[in-house]
């Protein structure tokens, strides 16, 4: 099975909510971080900021590397490297309208009762024990 790199970026708004996207799809309608596949020839800095312009129209800055863990889903086996970054230009909207449904920034403690993608299931543990530190 070939391993899927892909990219994600946890973005932050004054109230220290996380910015996620409700992806409504038919294999999966959870909520999941901004990001996507890297494509050949690009690197995952790159990829990350290309997706969020492609998902959400906005312009960002990346901060750092937050970390890169493996997971599984129902389409394959991931490689995932999740930065933190701010907007720069733009303001979130959905704009790939046949992928998701909703974007909104959501408080950590209301994450434990929704839906969440399989990446987030895996980040969401660490943020919350200080395992990775947001600047």
């Amino acid at each position: 099975m070939d391993v899927v790199q892909r990219v994600g970026c946890v973005i932050m708004d004054e109230y220290e909510r996380i910015l996620l996207l409700h992806r409504n799809t038919a294999e999966f309608q959870h909520w999941d971080l901004p990001g996507g596949k890297v494509d050949e020839g690009e690197t995952s800095a790159q990829a990350a900021m290309r997706e969020l312009y492609e998902e959400l129209g906005v312009h960002v800055r990346l901060i750092k590397l937050l970390g890169s863990d493996q997971f599984e889903d129902a389409l394959g086996l991931f490689n995932f490297h999740c930065f933190q970054a701010v907007i720069v230009s733009g303001q979130p909207a959905v704009q790939e309208l046949e992928t998701f449904d909703d974007c909104d920034y959501i408080d950590f403690e209301d994450l434990l009762g929704l839906s969440l993608s399989a990446n987030m299931q895996v980040l969401y543990p660490k943020l919350l024990s200080g395992e990775i530190r947001l600047e």
